[in-house]
């Protein structure tokens, strides 16, 4: 096997395990969604959270979980090369999109619930740090598409 035969294996494995890890968060998010709505205080992620679910975090939480949903399968979408291709306008709007709810809507709500994490500071810290990290991406995959670095952009 040539050096580009096996680069190009070794990506589209990765890229399938990158599409395997997406949808299993986005079904362990959904198939919880019956304990948040309402509020289910005995259920893994809420138990002991009583005192935290109101105010500002709350707000936070429930942006958290509604939008991320929203961006992993939109993140989905706008990988999908053929999909790009065949419709680069729709490509672009859901970029545009994806970066606004994902500088707007994740990384704050993410950074907030960092602060409030039961687990401590070192999964506090973990949490923030990510939270940074995904936008730090998403501006840069942005800037990238903008300067027309459209192999920059696509990793």
């Amino acid at each position: 096997m040539t050096g580009k035969k096996r680069i190009h294996r070794l990506t589209l494995v990765l890229k399938w395990v990158v599409v395997f890890v997406i949808v299993k968060v986005l079904v362990g998010i959904v198939s919880n969604y019956p304990d948040y709505f309402p509020p289910n205080f005995d259920a893994d992620f809420l138990l002991g959270r009583e005192g935290h679910l109101h105010g500002t975090y709350a707000i936070a939480f429930y942006t958290h979980i509604v939008s991320t949903p929203f961006a992993l399968v939109n993140g989905l979408v706008l990988m999908n090369e053929s999909l790009r291709r065949s419709f680069p306008v729709q490509h672009r709007w859901l970029g545009r999109l994806q970066v606004s709810v994902i500088l707007f809507l994740l990384v704050p709500s993410g950074l907030w619930m960092s602060a409030y994490t039961l687990s401590g500071r070192v999964a506090g810290s973990g949490f923030a740090f990510l939270a940074l990290t995904t936008g730090f991406c998403v501006i840069m995959g942005w800037r990238r598409a903008v300067e027309k670095n459209f192999k920059a952009h696509r990793y």
